[in-house]
């Protein structure tokens, strides 16, 4: 019989949600538990025929592999290193903490009880971001001179706003556009300079915006928003040799204009004919840790993606362009 990964999902919000459902569809997961002091947990447990718990601390210490971990940012680091005390695997919900001491923190926490620790980072698994990096990285457009993103969507209302208090969340930076950053990281390396800025609206951080530069000159602008009525994002890559287009909201998400040659590629995610890329985040979770093979966002990634996101939140608060020497001195 194929061995099975024993999952318990930590918090029934939108995203615990979302892992319950991803754990419950895999192939070589088994979803045994779902832990939240709130109602909402006991119902989602029902739905599944699993048991509720009210917290970790009530988990059995026995008949459970691994947690899923999808709580506010503030609670990721206490809870993910409760798991590796006992033995647990980690998946831990993006950002991966609040701080970089907390991160490092959970990494030695994990290679200290020889346990696996994946942060969702879950842009790393939307085809139209793949192509697109595979694309740059193979010279499809050239060198790339200048690059453009947007995330956004309406205020999240989570319990307590805890997204509204950036002690917790970490702000627009740290919470939304960390993905961005992951993208752009991992396709062209750590930036140069950070500049940033923060707009509020009736006293509450709503838009954020950076100019980040990159070795080689390539510049790039991006833009988070909680302010518009329906989620979606973009980005324009524009080089030598072409431009790469992505617009979630268009039927084929991702446009290649290359040497007079126009195609459009790559399906919208949220389409009934594509696999959700939670759920192929969640089955490279379980794969990983059944077949000992490295996940696609490892640990230092996710690590990298949260150190640009606070350098930005702070070249935000000082309204000067910060260096990344400046940013590692007082980081």
């Amino acid at each position: 019989m194929q061995p099975r990964l024993r999952v318990a999902v930590v918090g029934a919000g939108t995203m615990g949600r979302v892992h319950v459902e991803a754990v419950a569809a895999s192939r070589r997961g088994e979803l045994v538990g779902v832990v939240d002091p709130d109602p909402a947990g006991q119902r989602l447990a029902a739905e599944r025929g699993v048991a509720a718990f009210h917290s970790v601390d009530d988990l059995p210490s026995a008949g459970i592999d691994a947690l899923i971990i999808a709580v506010p940012t503030d609670g990721h680091a206490a809870l993910t290193e409760k798991a590796f005390s006992r033995g647990w695997h980690v998946l831990v919900e993006k950002p991966m903490a609040r701080t970089l001491e907390q991160a490092q923190a959970m990494m030695k926490a994990s290679a200290a009880a020889g346990t696996r620790l994946m942060v969702g980072q879950v842009v790393r698994y939307f085809p139209e971001y793949v192509r697109a990096r595979d694309t740059v990285l193979a010279g499809g457009i050239g060198q790339v001179a200048v690059a453009r993103t947007f995330r956004g969507g309406p205020y999240p209302r989570g319990r307590d706003d805890w997204y509204g208090d950036p002690a917790r969340s970490g702000g627009l930076f740290v919470d939304l556009l960390i993905h961005d950053f992951d993208f752009l990281v991992s396709t062209f390396g750590l930036p140069e300079e950070i500049t940033a800025r923060v707009r509020a609206v009736d006293g509450m951080p709503r838009h954020a915006a950076a100019l980040v530069r990159f070795p080689g000159g390539l510049a790039a602008e991006l833009i988070g928003s909680w302010l518009h009525p329906r989620f979606h994002t973009r980005f324009e890559l524009a080089g030598s040799g072409g431009l790469l287009e992505h617009n979630s909201l268009d039927r084929a998400t991702l446009v290649v204009e290359a040497a007079g040659l126009t195609t459009a590629a790559v399906a919208v995610p949220s389409s009934p004919h594509h696999r959700s890329p939670y759920q192929d985040e969640v089955d490279d979770f379980i794969d990983g840790v059944l077949d000992a093979r490295p996940f696609r966002v490892e640990a230092e990634d996710a690590l990298v993606a949260l150190g640009c996101a606070l350098w930005a939140h702070r070249a935000a608060e000082t309204r000067v362009p910060l260096t990344r020497r400046e940013w590692e001195g007082s980081s």
